[in-house]
């Protein structure tokens, strides 16, 4: 991957916010999006005169799609990147919210896999998901039995008073 494949400064200083009327038209054809997709019909877009049949869109074009609009009527600028399949090690511990250290221990261990191309870590998005994904469910499990416990003292508790 390379630095390309990554947001600018450079694009972001471009991209302008869009004018009232721009706001509003944004406002509208995000309306009419979100009401096609809530009944399940596919979204078209229909091109020139409108003689020419509509052409279909991808279900993640209309994602991305009605994103940029939600924005653009908030009246703010968008910027589309595309998304890398790969990250450096730092990279990847910013959007962890994790040390470069523990990022580090983590591949090392083989927690998350990951590659070495010049000297350099790289990690996939996905196993980087899947990893994430696998702490929240840690988290949830560990709070549930955390939970559990502390009802099991308290009904304990509540016997020993005679409430039970």
């Amino acid at each position: 991957m390379t630095s390309s494949n990554l947001i600018t400064l450079a694009q972001i200083a471009e991209a302008r916010p869009p004018s009232e009327a721009e706001r509003e038209m944004a406002a509208r054809i995000l309306a009419a999006i979100l009401d096609r997709v809530s009944t399940g019909e596919p979204v078209a877009l229909q091109l020139g005169t409108g003689t020419e049949p509509g052409l279909s869109l991808p279900a993640a074009a209309v994602k991305i799609l009605t994103d940029a609009l939600a924005i653009l009527a908030r009246g703010e600028a968008v910027v589309v990147a595309e998304a890398p399949q790969e990250l450096s090690s730092g990279q990847a511990a910013d959007l962890l919210d994790i040390s470069f250290d523990c990022l580090a221990s983590l591949c090392n261990r083989g927690e998350i896999s990951s590659r070495i191309e010049n000297g350099h870590r790289r990690i996939r998005v996905a196993d980087m998901i899947a990893w994430e994904d696998e702490r929240k469910a840690r988290r949830l499990r560990s709070e549930a039995e955390r939970r559990r416990r502390v009802l099991d003292d308290l009904a304990a508790h509540g016997q020993a008073l005679g409430f039970c």
